[in-house]
């Protein structure tokens, strides 16, 4: 019996040397046939370096060659863990499960290999040898039965009948007995191998079903229904690419296949084709009125923030299935989205108490928790926990990586988003390539969003390296990530939408780290850091609501303004004799909690006006009579429809002071107000979620209109809304420009300095055999 080598430390320079010597020396004893010889010197590769992939390798090989499969496979599959990108590693593992006769298991490995690059030919060599392996079975059946080919595939039309009417019943115990007797007697008998494979339980274990149907696939050759339950078998099963490729057969043969033209744009929009559309409207065109289909389709606009088509359609759906938990996130964040927050809270509820596990229904419960005013701290860290545990528990990670532990090199930083294109997220990733030190870090990014814009390009030219991701399994990007040699990972996502989580668990690089995507922890565990600053997260204030330790730049934030933007105008209030307050956050935002809060600010000062921004007509009558029930007239308050982004800065000319929204504050919308010279008065409260104004305002030195208490608040309000402090209103709003280019904009340089620093001393800490640990990044001098 082999040795399993110990495999929970890297190896050193001279480690690894001497492994390289004993492999070479490996290769030839291999090569001469002295097997025994090459098994020791393998063996010593392997003490020296327990992840010498080509040892593993060659010892698999040796192994085989000795007629040991069984002993092979494992050592196959390490090799090929730690060097995925090697084709030879993947033909090998093939030809190992080939040998072990685990057909199935070889069909589930090809469509992996051939995204790894695996040949199209090597592929279809395996492909005609299980093809050839079935048909050796069925011929040995045939001579079992002792029949002729004919007579083993002309069953009786009454016994066919019979079995169909059994199965139609839905009486699957008995279906299943009356097939396999069928079989036994009619071993070409199409129909029986059909009914056989459906009428197998779909939880079975193994992959009894899915031999039968490949079986029945092989003997009728045309037909659509057998293909079609073969694809919905292997989807059930997670093995989309090949479910797809079926539905894609059916539909080339019949375009308007219901079954299939449903099945297939729920799996599309399973994987974030925006071809799942176009099949399922022509779906529901043609009758389909399934109540899947409405789910899927109505998430599908939701996620493209089309919420007046989504509502009815989720609506729908949640009628029909009320306890899917799917649904229940799908419909909470539209309503969240169109400003029903008491419906959206009701909904995250019941996700929250129904201890779901569905992924991605938790992943939304958790961006609309954010969102709601009675989630305290610890509910909402548990929440986030709970995903990770869920999310990590389905993938095991990677425990090595071989990247050079030299903490002063060049190394190589990648970057996960779904937002590299014209989204609020690229104000701030622009200056930050822009201002790295490209001598010292190369910058890789992985974009999950089929939006290809003019800022998608430009900042595809600030890389040194581009991958699309959209449509990859987490899997395959984690090993594109390996094989790119990515030293530390970055999510620019967190729980928002196209982010790639799954891909972290993982864990395909040494550092991984989360930063400006999402104002709270991700939850998992194998996620190294949180990028923060010292005003977000004053030391040793918020760790406890984070997995990552916290990594605070001592600098603000790193934003860069639109360009062409309006110029600053005067202050309203000097021109109107009263002052006007503004909010032009997302309507998701804006809870009964804000809208009290506002309701106090206007009732206080009576004669001020509002403007709420990004509003449609729906929205802004719902907004008036929760106005109106707080006492304030509605008239008082002017709604603007969303605009182009230079309308919706110039709308911020008509504004005094913008009013934030709690518990989920302003973000890139209170640096746009800043710079058109405009204050957001914030509330600090005890989330993360809850302290990004708090972060932007200090941060700017305006620490006056950063409040500590809802009464602290309104009381702020009332002193800024002062006519005794219009002045000096009017010469902050001249001068925010100023401030933000000494603070934020103009020396960005500190708070990139800071990332870069912050990241340097992160993988230096791996580097050195070091765990994680909080940190708070020194300014340089």
């Amino acid at each position: 019996m082999l040795a399993e080598m110990t495999r929970d430390t890297a190896p050193s320079a001279q480690s690894a040397h001497d492994a390289q010597r004993a492999l070479r020396e490996a290769h030839l004893a291999h090569e001469a046939g002295r097997l025994d010889e090459a098994e020791a010197q393998y063996l010593d590769a392997l003490r020296a370096n327990p992840y010498a992939a080509e040892a593993e390798h060659g010892l698999a090989w040796l192994l085989a060659q000795r007629g040991d499969w069984k002993g092979a496979l494992p050592r196959f599959g390490r090799a090929l863990k730690l060097r995925p990108w090697e084709k030879e590693f993947w033909i090998s593992q093939l030809e190992a499960l080939m040998q072990l006769g685990q057909h199935e298991a070889v069909h589930r490995l090809l469509h992996r290999a051939m995204q790894s690059g695996l040949p199209a030919e090597v592929a279809a060599g395996f492909e005609k040898r299980l093809r050839e392996r079935r048909t050796a079975l069925l011929a040995a059946q045939v001579r079992a039965s002792g029949k002729t080919a004919k007579q083993a595939a002309d069953a009786p039309r009454k016994a066919v009948l019979a079995l169909r009417e059994t199965f139609l019943k839905r009486d699957f115990a008995a279906a299943r007995a009356s097939a396999t007797a069928f079989v036994a007697a009619y071993p070409l008998c199409a129909f029986a191998w059909r009914v056989l494979g459906a009428s197998l339980p779909s939880n079975e274990p193994g992959d009894g079903p899915i031999e039968v149907l490949r079986i029945a696939c092989d003997l009728d050759t045309d037909g659509a229904d057998v293909r079609m339950n073969l694809a919905l078998a292997l989807h059930e099963r997670g093995r989309l690419d090949e479910a797809e490729a079926l539905f894609h057969e059916v539909l080339q043969r019949e375009p308007e296949n219901l079954r299939a033209l449903v099945n297939r744009g729920l799996l599309l929009n399973q994987r974030g084709d925006p071809e799942a559309e176009t099949l399922l409207r022509r779906a529901r065109a043609l009758g389909a009125h399934d109540h899947r289909v409405a789910l899927a389709l109505g998430a599908y606009l939701r996620d493209r923030d089309e919420l007046k088509e989504a509502l009815p359609l989720l609506e729908e759906a949640m009628a029909a299935d009320p306890a899917n938990h799917a649904c229940l996130s799908a419909l909470a964040v539209c309503y969240l989205g169109l400003g029903r927050h008491e419906q959206a809270a009701a909904l995250f509820r019941r996700l929250r108490d129904s201890g779901t596990s569905h992924l991605g229904a938790l992943d939304i419960a958790l961006f609309v928790g954010a969102h709601v005013a009675e989630i305290g701290p610890e509910e909402l860290f548990a929440l986030h926990r709970r995903y990770g545990e869920l999310v990590e528990a389905s993938v095991v990670p990677h425990a090595f990586w071989d990247n050079d532990r030299d903490p002063d090199r060049r190394f190589r930083v990648g970057f996960v988003s779904g937002d590299l294109r014209q989204h609020a997220m690229a104000n701030f990733v622009t200056p930050l390539w822009q201002g790295l030190d490209r001598s010292r870090v190369e910058v890789f990014a992985y974009s999950n969003h089929r939006t290809n814009d003019e800022v998608t390009a430009r900042l595809r030219a600030l890389t040194d390296g581009w991958c699309d991701i959209v449509g990859m399994s987490d899997e395959m990007v984690a090993n594109r990530i390996r094989q790119d040699r990515i030293d530390v990972l970055v999510d620019l996502s967190g729980h928002t939408g196209f982010n790639r989580l799954g891909v972290f668990a993982f864990k395909p690089a040494p550092v991984q780290i989360s930063w400006g995507g999402y104002p709270a922890t991700t939850g998992l565990s194998r996620m190294d850091y949180y990028v923060a600053d010292v005003f977000w997260a004053p030391p040793g204030t918020m760790d406890d609501q984070v997995t990552e330790k916290l990594l605070l730049n001592p600098g603000t934030s790193i934003f860069h303004p639109e360009d062409p933007s309006p110029d600053v105008g005067p202050a309203p209030c000097i021109r109107n004799s009263f002052v006007t307050f503004g909010s032009f956050n997302r309507m998701n935002k804006i809870n009964p909690a804000t809208i009290r809060l506002w309701s106090q600010v206007l009732r206080r000062v009576p004669d001020s006006r509002m403007v709420i921004g990004a509003v449609d007509s729906a929205s802004a009558e719902r907004l008036r009579v929760q106005f109106s029930e707080q006492g304030v007239d509605p008239s008082r308050i002017q709604f603007i429809p969303r605009s182009k982004v230079f309308e919706y800065l110039q709308r911020q000319t008509d504004v005094d002071i913008n009013l934030d929204a709690m518990p989920y504050t302003g973000g890139t919308t209170t640096y746009h107000a800043l710079w058109m010279g405009v204050p957001t008065l914030t509330l600090a409260g005890k989330t993360l979620p809850a302290r990004g104004g708090c972060s932007i305002m200090r941060g700017a030195g305006l620490a006056p209109f950063v409040a500590e208490s809802e009464d602290e608040f309104v009381d702020r309000a009332v002193h800024w809304a002062s006519p005794s402090q219009w002045d000096a209103l009017a010469a902050l709003r001249s001068s925010t420009r100023d401030i933000m280019r000494r603070t934020m904009i103009g020396k960005t340089a500190p708070a990139i300095l800071g990332f870069e620093d912050g990241i340097r001393w992160a993988w230096s800490q791996w580097c050195k055999g070091l765990p994680p640990q909080p940190y708070v990044i020194p300014p340089r001098a």
